[in-house]
């Protein structure tokens, strides 16, 4: 909102404020470093030739669309919506997605999408299934950026040794998890987005 109010005041255009207020807003505080070390780690800046997924807040924002797979604020009982109920099995949430998600989807044939949590991973599996997105455009699994996940990032990006982790960490399933983003990354090629 700060970020608006000084755009708006210096003569911005209201599109342009917003903007500017997103980017500004997008993954901010320690949550932004741990996603750029996290998109570096698997070469999603190769993949867009810049120099650092750093810049995707900066100069390059414009290759980036950070958004929600719903769309609009949920609620349930009066809380913000976590997870329950599934929003793969429920009419309501479904609808959400199609009506909201898809359409920005299919505006962006070509995007790489990176869900950040299991139930995100899980909503973009279901619109793989009803024929609205490509699996190939999936990278599943990255840990979460959050200040939570310290110890589960520390270790993906190779600063934390196996024998160190506490036992809630899942090495195994990380190991599994970098295989597989590498692999699809490789298939990707460096060739930077179409």
């Amino acid at each position: 909102m700060q970020e608006a109010q000084f755009q708006l005041l210096n003569g911005a255009s209201l599109g342009n404020a917003h903007a500017a207020a997103k980017n500004v807003g997008a993954f901010s505080g320690a949550m932004r470093p741990n996603l750029v070390a996290l998109l570096d780690s698997i070469g999603v800046q190769k993949w867009l030739k810049i120099g650092s997924c750093e810049s995707l807040f900066t100069t390059n924002s414009y290759l980036v669309q950070s958004t929600s797979i719903l769309s609009h604020p949920i609620f349930v009982n009066g809380a913000n919506y976590s997870g329950a109920p599934n929003m793969i099995k429920t009419a309501f949430l479904q609808k959400q997605l199609l009506e909201y998600f898809a359409k920005e989807a299919a505006q962006l044939k070509t995007a790489l999408y990176i869900p950040l949590g299991p139930k995100v991973s899980e909503g973009l599996g279901w619109l793989v299934k009803q024929g609205i997105l490509r699996d190939e455009q999936i990278l599943n699994g990255l840990p979460h950026p959050s200040g939570a996940n310290a110890e589960r990032i520390a270790y993906f990006l190779g600063r934390k040794a196996k024998n160190a982790l506490s036992i809630k960490t899942n090495a195994a399933q990380l190991d599994a998890v970098r295989a597989a983003i590498t692999t699809r990354m490789q298939l990707l090629g460096t060739s930077g987005a179409a």
